[in-house]
C-alpha cells in the first residue's frame, strides 16, 4: 500500500506548483481531483510547443506541458463562477483531505471557496494556498509569476554571465521549489491532523519560495555585504570549471583543490601545468583563470564528448556530457534507472514522462497513467462521489456548469 491511498486532494490548481504539489503526492497515491473550467480547462492544456501525438503519428490537442504535471490524477469540469459549479467544489471539499488552489489572494473568497468557507465545510481540511506573494503583506494582490520570483529572490542577479545583464532561467525553478515545498507542507499538515483531529491553511509564495532556494547565496552576501559576481557556467574559485567545447560537443567539468587540478594536468597530458606559478596553486588559478581556461579549451577540442567524460571520471573528477534534451532518454545511467518512461494516452499515442525521482525501498513505485483528457472524470466523480444521478448531471452539462 503506498501511502497517501487513503487520502483525497481537490485540486483548483493551474500551470506549474501547484499542480506539481498535487502530482508529487497522486504519484504516491493520493486520489487527486482536478477541477477544470469547462471552456478549455488548465492553460497548460494548450500550452506548446510538444503535444502528444495519436496512433497514427497526428499531433493532437494535448500539450507535453501538461503531461508533465497531471499524471495520476482524474479531471472533471465544474464552472466555479456559477452556484451550480461553486456548489460541485464544495460538496467535493466535504468528501476531501486536502485542497489546493493558486488563485489571486480573494479570487476564491467572492466564489465562497475560500478557507474559511471550506473550513466551515470541513473543519479537518487542510487548504493549501500557493500564490506569487502570499495571503499577507502590501503586495497580496499582486499577480507572481516564475520569472518575478526569479528577479525578487536575488537568483535573476546573479545568473548569467560577468559582462552581460541579469539573467532570467527558462526552466520554471522557482515554480518548482515552491510545488515541492508546498508538497511537503501538505504532508507535515497531514501528519500533524493524524495527531490532532485538526485541518489548517497553508500559506505559500513564490517569492519566499525563490527566497529559500537563494539562502545559499543569500546569507553569506547579506553577512559581508558584497554582491557575487555573474561568472556564467563558471564556479567561483573553482578553477579550471564551466562548459567547454570538444570536438563533437560540448562538457562541462570542475577541477579546483589542488589535488583535483594534479590529476586533471595528468589527464589532459599537461604535466608542466602543475609546475606553471600561474596554474600551481588554488589562488594562483584564480588568478590567471582567463589563461588556464584558453589552454584547457585548446586540449579539450581534440577528442570527443565522451573520451573525455570518461578519462576524467576514470581519475575521480567531476565532468558530464551537455545534453540537448534529444540525447537524455539514451544516456545509459538514465536508461538504468528508468528515468523517463513512455505511458499510453488515451489520444491514442504515447507521451514521455519523467519518473518521480523520490525512490523508496519498502514503497513500491505506481503504474502511472497518463495525464487525464479535460472533464475525463466528470461523470464518475459527481455520480459515485456525490450522489447525482443521470438526470442532474446532463442537466448541469447542459447549463454550462460542468
Amino acid at each position: 500500500m503506498r501511502p497517501f491511498e487513503k487520502i483525497r486532494i481537490i485540486e483548483l490548481g493551474r500551470v506549474f506548483a501547484a499542480p506539481l504539489a498535487c502530482q508529487l503526492l497522486a504519484d504516491l497515491g493520493a486520489d487527486v481531483i482536478k477541477i477544470e473550467d469547462p471552456r478549455g480547462g488548465d492553460m497548460m492544456r494548450s500550452a506548446g510547443p510538444g503535444f502528444v501525438r495519436d496512433a497514427q503519428g497526428n499531433e493532437t490537442a494535448n500539450s507535453g506541458k501538461f503531461q508533465a504535471l497531471n499524471r495520476n490524477k482524474r479531471s472533471i469540469t465544474a464552472d466555479i463562477t456559477t452556484p451550480e459549479g461553486q456548489e460541485i467544489v464544495r460538496n467535493l471539499a466535504g468528501k476531501a483531505d486536502v485542497f489546493v488552489e493558486n488563485y489571486k489572494v480573494g479570487d476564491l473568497a467572492r466564489r465562497g471557496l475560500d478557507y474559511p468557507s471550506i473550513k466551515a465545510i470541513n473543519p479537518a481540511i487542510i487548504y493549501g494556498s500557493i500564490t506569487g506573494f502570499g495571503q499577507t503583506g502590501p503586495y497580496r494582490a499582486r499577480a507572481g509569476l516564475d520569472p518575478v520570483a526569479q528577479a525578487m529572490s536575488g537568483y535573476m542577479s546573479v545568473n548569467g554571465e560577468a559582462d552581460a545583464p541579469p539573467l532570467r532561467t527558462t526552466v520554471n525553478i522557482m515554480d518548482f521549489a515552491t510545488g515541492v515545498l508546498a508538497a511537503l507542507a501538505i504532508v507535515t499538515a497531514l501528519y500533524q491532523r493524524r495527531d490532532t483531529g485538526e485541518g489548517q491553511h497553508l500559506d505559500l509564495s513564490l517569492v519566499d519560495c525563490g527566497l529559500a532556494m537563494m539562502a545559499f547565496s543569500l546569507i553569506p552576501s547579506l553577512l559581508d555585504g558584497k554582491q557575487p559576481d555573474r561568472t556564467g557556467s563558471r564556479s567561483r574559485h573553482w578553477v579550471p570549471s564551466g562548459v567547454f567545447d570538444c570536438a563533437d560537443g560540448q562538457i562541462y567539468l570542475v577541477s579546483g583543490p589542488d589535488r583535483d587540478f594534479a590529476r586533471f594536468c595528468d589527464v589532459l597530458s599537461r604535466a608542466e601545468w602543475k609546475d606553471d606559478p600561474r596554474f600551481s596553486t588554488r589562488p594562483a588559478r584564480d588568478e590567471n583563470e582567463d589563461a588556464i581556461v584558453a589552454l584547457v579549451s585548446d586540449v579539450l577540442r581534440t577528442a570527443p564528448v565522451s573520451a573525455w567524460v570518461e578519462k576524467l571520471g576514470a581519475a575521480g573528477l567531476v565532468a558530464a556530457p551537455v545534453y540537448q534534451f534529444a540525447d537524455i532518454p539514451a544516456d545509459a545511467q538514465i536508461k538504468a534507472r528508468g528515468s523517463i518512461l513512455e505511458l499510453p494516452h488515451l489520444a491514442g499515442g504515447t507521451t514521455p514522462i519523467v519518473e518521480n525521482p523520490m525512490r523508496f525501498s519498502a514503497i513500491p513505485p505506481r503504474e502511472h497513467v497518463a495525464a487525464p483528457l479535460l472533464g475525463q472524470h466528470t461523470d464518475e466523480v459527481l455520480a459515485d462521489l456525490l450522489g447525482y444521478d443521470r438526470d442532474r448531471i446532463v442537466a448541469l452539462r447542459a447549463s454550462g456548469a460542468i
